[in-house]
This record gives structure tokens, C-alpha cells and sequence, in this order.
């Protein structure tokens, strides 16, 4: 999709909103609901490429529920927001970290609209602020002897209840983009979903593993509430260099 695609359906989903409403929550215009949209799109691993003005639309909706929020006399606390975005915004959002994760986005953009998430290792910066804006310790703290568990035990990351720890969203990107095979090939992954586990604190997500020509390998579970981001690879991996 080229910018000039991507901006003119970005600007049919901001004309959706009435006049006055785009100047308050959008003062930037087309040019900051651009942005907006493709840096949450980058959180949630969205291909703008096949999503229409509806999706569009509904994103912009996201940052104008969450200023509605700000703008009200009483400001709600960050986990009654959390809640209204899981609830309302249900498609976007399979579990609650990504919610967090968009809204992390929206509240730093609010003190500073410059900031725009461009690549993926700029989800680095969101995954420092989450437990800021979000305390949320009790997995975390459970997990602080769990992730040193069947580190070398040959199903280490193989089955969902010997997962691999990570920190936070981007911590789990940036272990997957380390891995290759034990043969040194790389690898593409894509999120199936997740799945709570019996004895596992924190849901495990479940990827697929595929070679660069799309050949199926393995799927491997990772759990991103560690206090650590595991250097440890599955049996037919290797952490690349």
C-alpha cells in the first residue's frame, strides 16, 4: 500500500467525525490521525494494507473514546479505561496486554504528539511505560522463579505449560526475531492466539513457527510476564547472533 493510499483512507475515516469534534480530538488533522493509526496498527500486528475505512474508522474511534476519558471533569483511572477498550473494542484487543499497550501509546501521544511508533523497536518505550500507567505485579512476582523452570528440559517451549518468558510485547518480538533454526535458517512466526494454562501465572501465547519459504516448523508458547527475557532457545533452535 503506498502513503497516498493510506492517507486518503485516512482521511474518509476522519471525515466520519463531525467538524468540531476532528479540531478538538485531532488538532493536527489528517496528519495526526496518520499517525495514530499506524502506530497502533504496529502494536497489534494490523496489515493496513487489507484494512478498509471501517477498521480505520474504528481505530480513530479508539484515541477519541480515550480523550473523551481525559476530557471528562471526574478522569477515570487507567484500569476503568482499560476496561471500556477491552469491552467495546473487543476485536482489536484478545487480550488485555494490547489494550494496555494501545492505550500506554495514547497517553504518551497526548503529552507529546511527535511520538510515533515507526518500527517495532520503538514498542520498546510502550513496554516501559505499561507498568507505570498500569501496576499490575502479581504475575510478574509469581514468575520470578518460574522462568529459571525446564530450561533444560528437551519440551522447554515446545508445550504450553513450560513456556518461554519474555518481557512484555516487545520482549517477545524481540526473542522471536532472534531465533533460527539449529540448521542457522531463518524464520517467519505469526500469533495464533493464546490460552490460559493450569499452573502458568499470565496467558501463554501460541506461535507458529514457518522457514522463510513457508515450509511449517513448530510452534513454540511464550509467556511475557517474566522478569526477564529468556536467552534460552528451543530444541531446533538457536539464538542467532
Amino acid at each position: 500500500m503506498t502513503q497516498m493510499e493510506h492517507l486518503e483512507k485516512t482521511e474518509k475515516a476522519l471525515s466520519r467525525f463531525p467538524s468540531v469534534a476532528q479540531h478538538i480530538i485531532f488538532p493536527r488533522g489528517a496528519s495526526e490521525a496518520s499517525d495514530i493509526i499506524s502506530s497502533v496498527a504496529i502494536i497489534l500486528e494490523l496489515d493496513l494494507s487489507t484494512a478498509d475505512e471501517n477498521k480505520y474508522h474504528k481505530i480513530l474511534s479508539m484515541y477519541s473514546t480515550f480523550i473523551y476519558f481525559k476530557m471528562s471533569e471526574k478522569q477515570p483511572p487507567a484500569d476503568i479505561i482499560l476496561s471500556s477498550f477491552i469491552k467495546d473494542f473487543a476485536e482489536f484487543f484478545p487480550r488485555g496486554v494490547l489494550a494496555k499497550a494501545v492505550i500506554t501509546y495514547f497517553i504518551i501521544h497526548l503529552r507529546s504528539p511527535s511520538f510515533v511508533i515507526a518500527t517495532k523497536n520503538n514498542l520498546a518505550t510502550i513496554d516501559f511505560f505499561i507498568p507505570i500507567f498500569f501496576p499490575d505485579h502479581e504475575h510478574v512476582d509469581v514468575n520470578k522463579t518460574a522462568h529459571l523452570m525446564n530450561l533444560d528440559d528437551p519440551e522447554f517451549g515446545l508445550v504450553p505449560n513450560k513456556p518461554i518468558y519474555t518481557v512484555g510485547v516487545n520482549g517477545s518480538r524481540l526473542y522471536l526475531s532472534a531465533l533460527k533454526t539449529s540448521n542457522g535458517e531463518s524464520i517467519k512466526w505469526a500469533r495464533r492466539g493464546c490460552t490460559q494454562v493450569e499452573g502458568v501465572h499470565g496467558l501463554v501465547d501460541v506461535y507458529d513457527i514457518c522457514l522463510e519459504n513457508g515450509t511449517p516448523y513448530k510452534t513454540i508458547f511464550i509467556n511475557m510476564y517474566g522478569v526477564d527475557t529468556s536467552k534460552k532457545a528451543p530444541c531446533g533452535f538457536i539464538i542467532g547472533a
